[in-house]
């Protein structure tokens, strides 16, 4: 591999740094400040794992651990993406992982990248976002950045230099999520509710209630952050709702039907929620559901027998096989997809 060859390992890095300045040059500016709050900015163009979430903003509630990396970079191939893949496994709903590759590429090509380097990875992962950088600029590459549960710029800077206080920063979010935020106890209470317990419903109605005590000499910034945590519960229960609809729509029905049931359980009793995602779990009980459901197991227990490294050619072959046998199905259409880029003369 010419990796190998530091001069022209330099140039690969340098052009990955140029095509990202480009980019921006070209783009309105999202500059994430450390201490300040995260820009309004959203995700564009090929994403792969995603679950309909693109806005900063849909991410509030988890930590959000954004890694800027190139596929010609061995730092990156070695370090990056791994520790990426490890933090979402050790730490689970507590952080949400977003692989940026700064080269502008293909849905096709992206997935070649990711199924034949990252086989086992479930991060999101997206191309080349123009406008979306640090400030001050990153000094290094690769480069990274976490967003607190509040939408609060934690830390950016180099990944694999600060690896303790990367997870110690996660570790703090998730214990702020537990216990809330907010300008009274009651704004506090629902923020515990809605992103420490996953509770909608307990957090709409701690909300309601302190509707109902307003006496109307409460602070302007009580009132606004009432408001504000309103219009986050109502975000977060539509978040949810469309992510069920994006993970069938990827081929992904075994995770959307498990978050459906999990959605109906934190909105019990809240109408007209309750009843969205009571329509939502039956929708998993038709035949052409079963189908769909079936072929995903199918699809999982192919993608166990490959094992952790590239899939051998008889693995891809038996991956376009099990696409023949549920022809039809989204899950197909996602099988099929992942054999082409096995495929893929791309690198």
């Amino acid at each position: 591999m010419f990796l190998r060859t530091p001069h022209l390992l330099l140039t690969a890095l340098i052009a990955a740094t140029a095509s990202v300045a480009a980019a921006q040059e070209s783009a309105p500016s999202a500059p994430l400040v450390r201490g300040a709050k995260a820009p309004e900015y959203a995700f564009t163009g090929p994403m792969l794992n995603g679950d309909g979430r693109r806005a900063l903003a849909d991410f509030r509630g988890q930590t959000l651990f954004i890694n800027w990396w190139s596929r010609w970079c061995p730092a990156c191939r070695q370090g990056v993406v791994p520790f990426a893949e490890q933090i979402r496994e050790q730490k689970g709903d507590a952080v949400a992982c977003v692989l940026v590759e700064t080269q502008p590429l293909t849905e096709e090509q992206l997935l070649a990248v990711m199924a034949r380097m990252f086989p086992r990875n479930r991060c999101t992962t997206v191309a080349q976002q123009p406008g979306l950088d640090l400030e001050p600029p990153a000094s290094d590459f690769p480069y990274a950045a976490l967003i607190g549960v509040d939408g609060t710029v934690l830390w950016h800077g180099h990944p694999m230099a600060q690896q303790r206080k990367i997870q110690s920063l996660i570790d703090e979010q998730s214990k702020l999520a537990q216990a809330g935020w907010g300008a009274t106890p009651e704004t506090k209470k629902a923020r515990s509710l809605l992103y420490g317990k996953n509770d909608l419903a307990g957090a709409a109605a701690a909300l309601d209630q302190a509707e109902k005590s307003r006496n109307g000499a409460e602070r302007k910034d009580a009132k606004a952050d009432l408001d504000a945590a309103r219009a986050e519960v109502e975000a977060r229960f539509v978040a949810r709702r469309r992510a069920v609809s994006a993970l069938l729509q990827a081929g992904e029905p075994l995770e959307a039907q498990r978050r459906a049931a999990a959605l109906l359980k934190d909105v019990r009793n809240r109408k007209p929620w309750e009843k969205e995602a009571q329509d939502l779990v039956a929708s998993f009980k038709t035949p052409e559901a079963d189908r769909e459901l079936k072929a995903d197991q199918a699809l999982q227990k192919w993608r166990a027998d490959a094992g952790d490294g590239p899939p051998s050619a008889a693995a891809v072959e038996a991956l376009s096989g099990l696409a023949r046998k549920f022809e039809g199905t989204k899950v197909a259409v996602r099988a099929t997809a992942v054999a082409a880029a096995l495929r893929s003369d791309f690198k």
